[in-house]
């Protein structure tokens, strides 16, 4: 891959990045639900809720459509993502300071992302909502800047001396 970034524009950036994240996600909770004896159940339920209007998960319609739906939604989410965290790490690029903001930013947004989700999820998924939303969570974010961390290597750079100096 080449890491110089103005070989790559912005949207294929935050768009790689999003779909890297939404793709994570999504094996994630393939797997968590293969596990359980139940593919694709989490994305035909939240489907079902977001489609469909369910209020209880024996009301879920475990489709084509609804996990296809569902999963587009997934990824236009996971694209607004990728947008956000591309043009933190240019600003980063462009304004080293910026990275004060890194860490405490990703911890407060990961605890109102888990929280509100597992909240949100908890009547329709039960009580794998909440490991399974940080477990997904974690994995993907941790992966989205892996790839935008190794595609701004002087931001990666200046984040790693920071963190050695603290």
């Amino acid at each position: 891959m080449e890491k110089d970034v103005g070989t790559r524009t912005f949207l294929k950036e935050a768009l790689s990045t999003g779909l890297l994240g939404a793709a994570t996600v999504a094996v994630w909770f393939f797997l968590v639900d293969l596990v359980s004896g139940t593919p694709l159940q989490t994305p035909g339920i939240l489907g079902s809720a977001v489609f469909l209007g369910i209020s209880a998960p024996d009301e879920a319609v475990i489709n084509a459509t609804t996990v296809g739906l569902y999963s587009l939604l997934h990824g236009a989410v996971f694209f607004l993502v990728g947008i956000g965290t591309t043009a933190f790490l240019r600003a980063a690029d462009r304004t080293p300071s910026v990275l004060a903001l890194f860490i405490p930013l990703t911890v407060v947004l990961q605890a109102l992302f888990v929280g509100g989700t597992a909240i949100l999820a908890q009547f329709l998924l039960g009580t794998i909502a909440w490991w399974a939303v940080l477990g997904g969570n974690l994995l993907a974010s941790f992966l989205m800047g892996s790839l935008l961390l190794y595609w701004h290597p002087v931001t990666a750079k200046r984040l790693k001396d920071s963190q050695t100096l603290s």
